[in-house]
């Protein structure tokens, strides 16, 4: 089967390296083609089966004509490219690369939409109250027309459904075996730590604030953030009136998360949303004791409460402290939840995601 995969980039990011992922092992059965609307540089290795193509769109330093007419031009790019191509299967990853694949695909095209994020929270919802309403409402006009539309949690589903969208199917992410790997950051020891973009749904400010209520009960514990984006600056900043700067690390992005985790003894994820956080499932592989907000949707799909983790309210500081000091006070505990988190690799193993995703191509629409 012709398999053509269209994502925005490559670039350090959860749904770029489960696209990553599983273009490497459909190429072992399939013809994969991957479609990139940025550059073609990838953070994360690709097998050399996959074809890549680089569309060289660049919306920077353009205004909202400019941004307009590179859009027309990509539209245009994208359509031949997939008439060139001729894919039996359209894989679209994310919500903005998924409505211009879905204008974009000659008729009659198979065209699969996988929704990585909480879906009434997506990018398109952050462009402010009404034009974030009006965006979603066309994202979800445009999603009726797909073949399928993936998503990862029942949770997610549940929202499409109701939303008129019926050919909704949810396949978890693949959860992949650690791998031997050296390491490419030093934490300090012991430590708490969180990944991910430095951005404001990330709420790494509350795990800084949570942390600092229980700094002065435990003083030899660190915190460590990996992850790059536009907060930096403010995260410092919000360290230093802690007068934590030497206790709070901001350390960049991880080009080697699995031995960077397994330095770590316990890890956080503090945001206001989530799809099925992969810096998340990646802990709890290396056998870490994980504490995570219950938001939507992925996290209470992943963690079973007491068993392999902790969900504590989400936009709840105090609750998140409460549930770093129980963990830190309590190496028992850490290693009994680590021992469990474990088994996540055989819950959603690479060979149960892609069956799942052969059944999804061979379902008929509607």
């Amino acid at each position: 089967m012709k398999i053509t995969c269209v994502i925005n980039s490559l670039a350090n990011g959860g749904a770029e390296r489960i696209m990553s992922i599983l273009a490497g092992a459909w190429s072992e059965r399939h013809e994969v083609s991957l479609l990139l609307f940025e550059q073609a540089f990838s953070f994360y290795r690709i097998d050399p089966r996959v074809r890549i193509v680089s569309l060289g769109a660049s919306f920077r330093d353009k205004n909202l004509w400019g941004k307009l007419c590179e859009l027309n031009r990509l539209r245009h790019a994208l359509r031949l490219e997939l008439e060139a191509l001729q894919p039996e299967i359209v894989i679209s990853f994310m919500d903005q690369a998924n409505v211009l694949t879905l204008c974009s695909a000659p008729p009659q095209t198979r065209v699969i939409v996988s929704e990585r994020s909480a879906p009434a929270r997506s990018s398109l919802s952050e462009k402010g109250a009404i034009l974030g309403q009006l965006l979603l409402y066309v994202r979800n006009f445009f999603y009726r027309q797909a073949h399928a539309v993936v998503v990862q949690t029942d949770g997610a589903q549940r929202y499409f459904i109701e939303h008129g969208i019926s050919t909704t199917k949810v396949i978890p992410n693949p959860v992949v075996k650690p791998n031997e790997e050296p390491t490419d950051k030093t934490l300090p020891t012991p430590c708490i730590v969180s990944m991910g973009r430095l951005v404001a749904l990330k709420r790494f400010d509350l795990l800084i604030d949570a942390f600092s209520t229980i700094a002065g009960k435990h003083p030899q514990w660190h915190l460590a953030i990996l992850g790059e984006g536009p907060l930096h600056k403010k995260l410092h900043a919000r360290a230093c009136r802690y007068n934590l700067a030497d206790r709070i690390h901001l350390l960049g992005a991880s080009t080697h998360p699995h031995a960077v985790l397994r330095q770590a003894e316990i890890f956080a994820l503090a945001s206001d949303s989530e799809g099925f956080p992969g810096s998340l499932c990646e802990a709890m592989s290396t056998g870490r004791a994980v504490v995570s907000s219950n938001c939507d949707f992925g996290p209470s799909t992943i963690i079973r409460q007491g068993i392999d983790g902790l969900l504590v309210a989400p936009g709840d500081a105090t609750a998140m402290a409460a549930a770093l000091d129980q963990l830190i006070s309590d190496p028992q505990l850490r290693a009994e939840l680590g021992s469990a988190a474990r088994s996540i690799v055989e819950r959603f193993s690479l060979e149960r995601v892609l069956e799942l995703w052969e059944e999804c191509f061979g379902g008929k629409n509607g």
